[in-house]
């Protein structure tokens, strides 16, 4: 079956109006809905560095989302954060004290490949979840040999 330009516009006209009017939709509810602490994800990152700031801006975007602790080997980087995120955001330059905090419910791994394998494998006793925006694919099988 072959599909006119007309039908895929109209199509893909129809499908972007109703994605509007839904999420018009759970606007209007989630601004009536304050959030609740359970409602809340508290966030730290690892690395705060032209990608770990991305990914702290893009999370600090969505509703019930706080940064909570930033860890980076850089002082500036520790002192941005707070001035972007409040001084409530705790800083450290070692990433197990932000890894040792119980207010962190998740952790932004956003530093060197070679680095985030430790990082990612202290996450898990502690229950955290781990997220990692780097493709950790083909090359990751070389960490099971030691390498």
């Amino acid at each position: 079956m072959s599909i006119s330009r007309r039908h895929f516009l109209q199509s893909t006209g129809v499908a972007a109006s109703t994605l509007a009017v839904t999420e018009a939709a759970a606007a209007a509810q989630g601004a009536a809905k304050p959030i609740s602490a359970n409602d809340r994800v508290q966030i730290g990152c690892i690395g705060f560095g032209i990608m770990g700031q991305g990914d702290m801006k893009t999370e600090s975007s969505l509703p019930g989302v706080e940064i909570v602790a930033v860890s980076d080997v850089y002082d500036g980087r520790r002192t941005l954060a707070q001035e972007r995120y409040g001084k409530h955001v705790f800083t450290t330059c070692d990433y197990r004290e932000l890894l040792a905090r119980r207010d962190v419910d998740a952790v932004v791994i956003a530093t060197p490949r070679s680095l985030a394998r430790p990082h990612c494998h202290r996450c898990s006793p502690r229950r955290q979840r781990c997220l990692l925006p780097k493709a950790h694919g083909p090359r990751s099988t070389r960490w099971s040999h030691g390498h």
